[in-house]
């Protein structure tokens, strides 16, 4: 919906207001809590994830359960995915410099579901 560097969160409001995204509930970091509530106060239906930690394996299962398409505009989550690696050691996603979409995608899968039954 949204991915741009070095936004303030009123900036970061006014764009997703201006995209159509005001009344769609955004899930957010959970350690910030200050930037979620600076995006409420800006009108944005703003609400923590469940901690990245106790999500991410549920949100990788739900993930492979499907098939997700994403668009060609998409380059950066392209990239992402391309630099997702599995580390089979330890049965869990290695840490990546290169995985802030990922974090949203797992944020959305992992914390909406929990609480709809669907995504």
């Amino acid at each position: 919906m949204l991915y741009d560097t070095n936004l303030t969160n009123p900036q970061a409001a006014k764009a997703l207001k201006a995209g159509g995204y005001k009344d769609q509930v955004m899930y957010c970091d959970s350690a910030e809590p200050k930037s979620i509530q600076e995006l409420r106060d800006n009108g944005i239906r703003a609400t923590k994830c469940e901690s990245k930690n106790d999500i991410k394996d549920f949100a990788i299962r739900r993930l492979n359960e499907k098939v997700f398409y994403i668009t060609k505009r998409s380059v950066n989550l392209q990239n992402e995915e391309r630099h997702l690696v599995w580390d089979e050691k330890t049965g869990k996603v290695a840490k990546s410099h290169m995985d802030h979409l990922m974090d949203a995608k797992f944020y959305c899968v992992g914390s909406g579901d929990k609480y709809t039954g669907e995504y």
